[in-house]
């Protein structure tokens, strides 16, 4: 139970101080570059940890945050799907799409206990359709073992519960900016699970 809560309280934290950094596109790109042939890929190989993300091949980032602004691979003919969270060609200035959109992934990394790099995804398999596929029957299946085993209380909603917060992963991290939610929308969405389902616990405690 501790750590489902811990989860839990992650998230909403999450919506005050959550920080973009230059990891979010790192993990955005390693991604796409996973999808890439094996007869291809070398030509992304200073795309890795041992480089500074701006010193990747097409790469180009901005002075101040050091998130990527510009990214170029034309010519080299490779296929695979970017993140939406990778902000390029925007004057150096991530949106708040590639934000909420990053969030939401996040949000959904914490619930299923796995990452978009992981190796059970590739092409149109991302981690965005697997958490869609489990919703709402096999919510429990897609979940974090660790969540599963956490000690929750007899009687506690966890399908219910886990359901709707992996639905709000799912609507910010949405493929189209225009459909995704927005940071006010997932935070009213997030403190209104709160209330719903550990609000009454803490109050029946006084």
């Amino acid at each position: 139970m501790r750590l489902f809560l811990l989860l839990c309280f992650r998230a909403f934290m999450l919506l005050e101080a959550y920080s973009f950094t230059d990891e979010t596109d790192r993990q955005a790109l390693l991604a796409f570059k996973s999808q890439i042939s094996e007869d291809k890929i070398d030509v992304l190989s200073s795309w890795n940890h041992s480089f500074p993300l701006c010193n990747w091949k097409g790469v180009t980032c901005g002075r101040k945050h050091k998130r990527v602004t510009d990214l170029d691979l034309g010519g080299l003919q490779l296929g695979g799907v970017i993140s939406p969270s990778i902000e390029y060609g925007m004057g150096g200035q991530p949106s708040i799409y590639g934000d909420v959109y990053s969030f939401g992934v996040l949000l959904l990394e914490m619930f299923t206990g796995k990452r978009p790099t992981n190796e059970l995804f590739g092409g149109n398999f991302t981690l965005h359709s697997y958490a869609k596929s489990g919703l709402p029957e096999r919510v429990m299946d897609i979940a974090d073992n660790s969540i599963l085993h956490s000690g929750l209380r007899v009687g506690f909603p966890i399908v219910e519960c886990l359901t709707s917060i992996l639905e709000v992963g799912l609507r910010c991290s949405e493929e189209y900016p225009a459909n995704r939610l927005a940071m006010s929308g997932a935070a009213k969405e997030l403190i209104s699970i709160r209330e719903r389902f550990f609000k009454t616990r803490r109050t029946a405690r006084r």
